[in-house]
């Protein structure tokens, strides 16, 4: 490996030397060092290749499959324990150097975590995640993969039944994220990649650095008011609660916008900008929170109609029972030949008629809004199936 940092070293020397190079020449000037560089590392690897295979067939093939770090970075380490088989790294895609995490699209095999090229897809995470290349060689050394139906059921079993909804897992040592498509949930994806990366680091740590980091997030969470946080570790805790650790250290690095000095700095090692997570995930949890805040609004505006309703068919009944009284007793009056106490009566009579019907008819215009709102009330619960039902698997 130091004849691979000698080559970045006399990269980095010819690279500073451009400054005195006249513009028009830079370009090529530029890709003679890139050049020299890759031939270098493409030196340099064929010694730890030949030291790959010979510690495959070594007594240190089991120890060093022990050692969480030599199974993420640099050599093939990931293969010893047999279950992949060691071959060529694929080369960069045709037309690479133009696609979103084009540097790891390209990069020289040597430098790959168990010379793992990441598909497109999969660097185009990374550079929306904004992940470090610290991140992304976690990231990469778990071999991720974003898949859909009974594969990714399979890849990322759940504890909790048909009605726990996962988005993606860690598990086995490898990341898995839900595919998902429809425009307006698609932002969460990149959040689900970073939030499965930050299990694999916390689970590569040593114990010293695990139990500092997880020191600072219990700290933080033992005094947040932060309500969406709360409700999804209170998920968790109902579900694992061995877990809280390891989810909190996922949840904070990309969901929540204000940490402690000591956290951004720790997440900084991850993210070069952790806001375009915390933006990708607002955006996403922002539509269903305003679509059931929408659905809870309407369904109080309907209680409330409800009891002006019933109220107002109270009244008007109220006022047709009265008019009916009224009528038994001027048609009784008529009948004795009292016509002039029942004509006094008359004008009661219809003043309670009038008055139902104007009653009947604000119950009814109310009824009509009822109606309305029980319409627009079962469209955002079709709008939140149709949406939940993306989030599936299995739709």
């Amino acid at each position: 490996y130091s004849a691979v940092a000698d080559a970045y070293a006399e990269a980095d020397l010819a690279l500073r030397d451009l400054g005195t190079v006249s513009p028009a020449r830079v370009p090529a000037a530029t890709g003679k060092v890139l050049r020299r560089l890759d031939a270098a590392i493409d030196t340099a690897g064929r010694p730890i290749t030949r030291m790959e295979r010979a510690v495959q067939t070594s007594s240190l093939r089991i120890p060093l499959t022990t050692i969480p770090v030599c199974r993420a970075i640099g050599p093939d380490w990931s293969l010893l324990l047999g279950d992949a088989a060691p071959g060529k790294t694929p080369a960069p895609e045709p037309g690479a150097e133009a696609l979103p995490g084009a540097v790891d699209l390209t990069t020289p095999a040597l430098l790959l975590p168990g010379r793992y090229r990441p598909p497109a897809d999969i660097a185009a995470l990374g550079a929306q995640t904004t992940m470090t290349g610290r991140a992304r060689t976690y990231l990469y050394a778990s071999v991720p993969v974003v898949e859909t139906g009974v594969p990714f059921v399979g890849d990322c079993p759940s504890g909790g039944g048909e009605s726990t909804q996962i988005l993606g897992c860690f598990h086995d040592g490898r990341v898995y994220v839900l595919a998902i498509t429809r425009p307006e949930l698609a932002a969460i994806v990149p959040v689900v990649t970073a939030h499965e990366m930050l299990h694999a680091v916390h689970a590569a740590a040593s114990p010293e650095a695990r139990s500092e980091v997880d020191g600072l997030l219990s700290g933080l969470y033992a005094t947040t008011t932060d309500a969406r946080l709360q409700r999804i570790v209170a998920q968790y805790d109902a579900r694992a609660p061995q877990h809280r650790l390891t989810e909190l250290h996922s949840l904070v690095g990309t969901q929540v916008p204000v940490l402690s000095a000591e956290l951004e700095t720790y997440y900084a090692d991850y993210f070069h900008d952790r806001s375009a997570l915390l933006t990708a995930y607002d955006s996403y949890i922002s539509l269903f929170e305003g679509l059931i805040a929408r659905y809870d609004d309407l369904r109080a505006q309907l209680d409330g109609l409800a009891a002006e309703i019933t109220a107002l068919q109270g009244q008007a009944g109220a006022a047709a029972a009265q008019a009916r009284s009224l009528a038994t007793q001027i048609d009784g009056l008529r009948a004795q030949g009292r016509v002039a106490e029942s004509n006094a009566l008359v004008g009661a009579q219809n003043g309670a008629v009038d008055r139902s019907r104007a009653l009947n008819g604000q119950a009814n215009a109310l009824i009509d809004r009822h109606n309305a709102l029980v319409e627009e009330i079962n469209e955002l619960a079709n709008q939140l199936g149709g949406l939940e039902r993306s989030l599936r698997p299995l739709g």
